[in-house]
């Protein structure tokens, strides 16, 4: 079912969120995450690995229209004790076209079916364990068919603060999601709604609220009502703040939960979820770049106990800006806890590396 990743939310919506064209850019980079279970027989998981890809590029069409592209290559892969599965492959392609002012944009949302929609049983269950909420990985699918939509933002001062109002509607088509069974499956149709207010607190700090909606209609089988995902609501806030004459440094928190969904043929229903992340980092100039630590915990609870748990990391980002491109290597470290079921929990750890590489200019 569709997940909400706080990443995505945060670049996607909010007073970040770009009103106007801002030149040619393209993001190209590479990440790996692998974790281990301490108990291989309670998760039925040994290693989950995760190498990805990811690309971005933005082509600006005159003063007020930009015309932005994002994906990735992925490839995952899940060792347990009767041996291994993988899969591999694009996911979907997202493509927008903006048109805006300086305080306002909208544009249409068109997501390609690039992605490995269709796949094998094995396929499946790596991609379906990468999906896990307690997990940070970098993706949560590779493909869940076609589909487009519509997006309006508008942000600009209200006062003393800074408002930012995004909605955002997105229809998808059916997919074949098992090469073995005849079964067209189609995601409901999700409407995104976020409202952000930020200001300044003293002399140099920025308190920053945000707080996000979300619905999605009833997934289909064979043109049948399948499930009816609940609700979704997500509150995140920040600070930064001025560390000394020349660095900084942010604290958030956020909580995301999700109402309790429903298996519309049957009388099943899918337990309620929350979300929580606490977390912070620095940023030092240092040398030729700027060195980024931060910290995060993140705490997943579903109401009936299932793979719920916590991951808690520590990392640092080294931002080296050149002329034309910026290169940021990576690392980070995991320590966590998954109860599988009650009576039934496994310790895990793990760690990434990863290396992004960036080009933003004025345009042609």
């Amino acid at each position: 079912m569709t997940r909400i990743r706080f990443a995505l939310v945060a670049s996607f919506v909010g007073l970040a969120f770009p009103i106007a064209a801002t030149g040619q850019s393209v993001g190209v980079g590479s990440l790996f995450q692998t974790f281990r279970f301490s108990d291989s027989g309670a998760s039925g998981i040994e290693t989950l690995t995760l190498i990805t890809t990811p690309f971005s590029a933005g082509i600006p069409l005159g003063d007020r229209a930009d015309l932005r592209l994002s994906g990735a290559f992925a490839r995952g892969a899940l060792d347990h004790a009767a041996g291994s599965s993988t899969i591999s492959g694009l996911t979907d392609t997202r493509v927008s076209l903006g048109f805006g002012t300086q305080w306002a944009q909208v544009a249409a949302v068109a997501i390609l079916p690039t992605g490995k929609n269709t796949q094998t049983l094995e396929e499946s269950r790596v991609a379906g364990a990468i999906a896990a909420d307690l997990l940070p990985f970098a993706i949560s699918n590779w493909g869940s068919g076609p589909g487009g939509g519509a997006t309006l933002t508008a942000a600009g001062p209200v006062g003393s603060v800074g408002l930012g109002v995004n909605v955002a509607y997105l229809v998808r088509q059916s997919f074949e999601p098992l090469e073995s069974q005849e079964f067209a499956y189609r995601p409901g149709d999700l409407l995104h709604v976020s409202v952000a207010m930020d200001g300044s607190v003293g002399e140099a700090g920025k308190a920053t609220i945000r707080l996000t909606y979300e619905r999605n209609g009833d997934d289909r089988g064979d043109d049948a009502n399948l499930f009816r995902s609940g609700d979704r609501v997500q509150v995140l806030g920040s600070y930064a703040f001025p560390v000394g004459p020349a660095s900084s440094g942010i604290v958030y928190a956020s909580l995301l939960h999700r109402n309790e969904g429903a298996f519309l043929e049957t009388t099943e229903s899918l337990a309620s979820q929350d979300l929580m992340l606490v977390g912070g980092g620095v940023r030092i100039p240092m040398g030729s770049g700027v060195f980024q630590p931060d910290a995060e915990a993140r705490l997943f609870r579903r109401a009936d106990g299932i793979d719920q748990g916590y991951d808690l990391s520590l990392g640092a980002t080294y931002e080296i800006p050149g002329a034309e491109w910026t290169v940021a290597p990576s690392a980070r470290l995991h320590l966590g806890h998954l109860e599988v079921r009650e009576g039934v929990e496994t310790g895990f750890n793990g760690f990434e590396v990863g290396l992004a590489v960036r080009r933003a200019g004025g345009g042609s």
